[in-house]
């Protein structure tokens, strides 16, 4: 050890010996002033090392990189710059210092401290999202800054990034289409917040600036005008603020609103008045729709034509015609007529009854009834009077003329007419009258009943009914016919009424009158002769309907006894 002391010393003697040698003349030098800069970094994520230049006198220039600091030595006195250049993370955001650039003073023998601190995140996204627009369309979007001037223009959607944490304010203007049709966006102004490190969103939604009002006006003659004003709500129409519509036509470029669609009676050159089926309408546009209001004209004005039938011309009729919409308007009419100008609507028509000079009654066929007019139409009605009486024109057969008929006719209220032929019956009043015929009997005996025996007819004032009643003799009457038998033998027939109400035995053919309609058994039973022999009846048994008025006819043939003999060759007496 202490020979390297020795050395070093040896060493530092010949250098200083030397120096002195070769500069005899010059004057002891200063050391040179130095200091220290020591700079500290704040703010970064960990992983991520600042990037800093350093500048001073003498041109002097330096960059150096630092997580938390970093010192710079042996730097002459003087005037330093610190810049800070901004990082850039892995997320693609960028990191700017507080104070980009910080001047600092260098001392000899001094060590000076700066500090730059870095602000994570100071910038996020903003993205705008533009609809409503027709295919191929843009929009006209500004983002501002708050209380900036300076702008970025936007037409469709996009994103905006890198723009610095704070408040924007999004302002959409209106645009015009290819089509001419203008579109608004429904909010104008939007201020949103961009905040550091996120996306925010915001939606500029197109509408239509306008509707659109489709008014037809129909009904009219061809070349003939209507009258209509379309004005909106907030409008005054008495200063001229209104769309004069006379034909149909698209009222386009409409703001939003409540519109009034107003129509009036128009003249066409004819003279006729035609009015419109609504007077007042309205409908509220909503821009971007379109809306139809129809305004059909007709006729305003109708006829009424009133036929009155059935009176002699020398009696005027009574019925009058009131409008049901006007109590005031009324029309009372002695005979047909044609009333015309009448304005649309229902009108109530009441007759009455009339009498003629010489008291005959007259009613209508209605008393009161109600009829629509149409304008430009003629309606049509009838009314018909009548005397209320009718007749009923009784004809009576099947009696012999020397039998009287006994038929009763009652009325609906009460009344009874008798008759006992045939008879025609008048000044009956309307209504349903039944003819009702009851039995008689002939000199003869012979009952005579009517069918069917009560009819019921309906009297009509004005008119004749007709009835026929038609007798026919109660009973009915059996033809009996029997044969085969010797002159003076009796036959042996039965004849029984099915239900045993009847019986009656026949020896020879005969006619049986005053039977009563029904079936009937016609039995024969056998008988001996003289000669002892047996006659048989053939049928032996027979069935027969007697019909009231009508006669049946039954043949019995009884065979055997003399006949047959002589059939076999044999002569009475003979063996």
């Amino acid at each position: 050890m202490n020979r390297i002391c020795l050395l070093l010393c040896l060493g530092v003697s010949v250098f200083l010996y030397s120096c002195n040698k070769s500069n005899p003349t010059d004057s002891p030098s200063r050391p040179p002033q130095l200091g220290k800069l020591h700079i500290t970094v704040t703010g970064l994520p960990s992983g991520l090392r600042a990037n800093i230049t350093v500048t001073g006198p003498q041109n002097f220039s330096q960059t150096v990189t630092a997580q938390k600091e970093v010192m710079l030595d042996s730097l002459p006195v003087g005037q330093y710059a610190a810049t800070a250049n901004f990082v850039i993370m892995n997320t693609a955001d960028t990191i700017w210092a507080q104070v980009p650039t910080q001047t600092v003073q260098i001392k000899a023998g001094q060590t000076t401290d700066v500090t730059i601190s870095y602000q994570a995140l100071l910038f996020g996204s903003l993205g705008i999202s533009i609809t409503g627009l027709p295919a191929g369309e843009t929009g006209y979007v500004r983002v501002y800054k708050s209380g900036e001037s300076a702008y970025t223009e936007v037409n469709q959607t996009a994103r905006l990034d890198s723009l610095l944490a704070g408040s924007y304010e999004v302002i959409a203007y209106g645009v015009v289409a290819k089509s001419g049709i203008a579109y608004i966006p429904d909010v104008d102004t939007q201020t949103v917040q961009v905040t550091a490190g996120s996306l925010t969103s915001v939606a500029v939604v197109y509408k239509e600036k306008y509707g659109r009002l489709q008014v037809n006006v129909t009904g009219l003659p061809s070349g003939e005008t209507g009258s209509v004003r379309v004005y909106r709500s907030d409008w005054n129409p008495q200063d001229g603020e209104y769309f004069d519509v006379q034909r149909t036509v698209l009222l386009d470029s409409l703001l939003e609103g409540v519109y009034h669609i107003d129509a009036v009676d128009v003249a066409i050159t004819t003279g006729e008045v035609y009015r419109p089926q609504h007077y007042f309408q309205q409908v509220t546009v909503v821009p971007g729709n379109t809306y139809v209001v129809d305004v059909p004209y007709s006729p305003k004005y109708g006829s009424l034509d009133v036929t009155i039938n059935g009176l002699p011309f020398d009696v005027d009729a009574k019925v009058v015609v009131t409008s049901q919409a006007n109590a005031g308007l009324s029309w009372t009419l002695t005979d047909s007529k044609v009333l015309d100008t009448l304005e649309e609507g229902v009108y109530h028509l009441q007759a009455y009854d009339v009498y003629s000079a010489d008291g005959t009654w007259y009613k209508p066929d209605v008393y009161n009834w109600d009829i629509t007019v149409d304008g430009g139409q003629t309606t049509y009605t009838t009314v018909t009077y009548k005397p209320p009486y009718g007749k009923i024109d009784v004809t009576v057969t099947g009696l012999p003329a020397d039998v009287p008929a006994d038929i009763t006719v009652a009325g609906p209220s009460g009344e009874t007419v008798f008759t006992y032929h045939t008879k025609l019956i008048d000044s009956l009043l309307e209504g349903d009258y039944d003819v009702i015929a009851r039995e008689v009997t002939g000199a003869d005996g012979t009952a005579y009943i009517a069918k069917p025996d009560s009819q019921r007819v309906t009297v009509v004032g004005g008119q004749t009914t007709n009835v026929t009643v038609k007798y026919t003799p109660k009973a009915g009457w059996l033809d009996l016919s029997i044969t085969g038998l010797p002159s003076g033998l009796p036959a042996r027939v039965i004849v029984e009424k099915v239900d045993h109400s009847l019986t009656m035995t026949v020896i020879e053919s005969t006619v049986l009158g005053s039977l009563e309609p029904g079936d009937y058994t016609v039995l024969a039973k056998s008988v001996v002769d003289n000669a002892g022999d047996t006659l048989t009846p053939k049928p032996d048994s027979q069935l027969v309907t007697i019909v009231a008025g009508d006669t049946a006819h039954v043949q019995v043939v009884y065979e055997g006894g003399f006949v047959i003999r002589l059939l076999n060759g044999h002569m009475p007496g003979g063996g």
